[in-house]
């Protein structure tokens, strides 16, 4: 005997239910279509093509991938659609989300492509940085010069000669 208040049907079949699988795939293709939109706006009567390859840019994501994701052809795993939340600086747990909360900007956030003026991680940076100079020019000055030199001798940062 069966109890008719206990439902079989996985989440992925029921009308009107999504899994966060599909619900991350969304939110990607939504976000895909508005860069489209926003690139076409911004570049009218131009050549529309490598939007994929940009947009895989922006992400910081081997386009590839990308265009796998938005496909459908591969899942949007968790670590991924944090990565793709903190890129576009959308909030934690937006890509698991039905819908955007109202009011979200959908694509404000990319990243920029090179020539276009800062990205949103590159205007923190900046505006960090000018708060930092005005506090203090002098340990800014001398800040930045530690790290670039720090970085400069790192063994990652020092070019290697090739073998000829």
């Amino acid at each position: 005997m069966t109890n008719p208040f206990i439902t079989t049907t996985p989440l992925s079949r029921r009308p009107g239910l999504k899994t966060t699988s599909v619900m991350r795939r969304d939110n990607l293709n939504k976000l895909f279509t508005a860069f489209k939109q926003r690139e076409q706006e911004r570049f009218p009567g131009g050549p529309h093509r490598g939007a994929l390859r940009t947009f895989a840019a922006h992400l910081v994501l081997p386009e590839r991938y990308v265009g796998n994701l938005v496909r459908g052809q591969q899942g949007i795993g968790s670590a991924t659609a944090r990565k793709i939340e903190v890129t576009l600086g959308l909030p934690v747990g937006s890509m698991d989300q039905p819908t955007p909360p109202e009011g979200q900007p959908s694509l404000p956030l990319l990243a920029s492509a090179p020539g276009n003026g800062p990205s949103v991680n590159e205007q923190q940076f900046l505006e960090l940085s000018l708060q930092m100079y005005r506090s203090d020019p002098l340990e800014a000055q001398a800040a930045l010069i530690r790290v670039l030199l720090d970085r400069s001798n790192s063994p990652a940062a020092v070019p290697r000669a090739s073998a000829a």
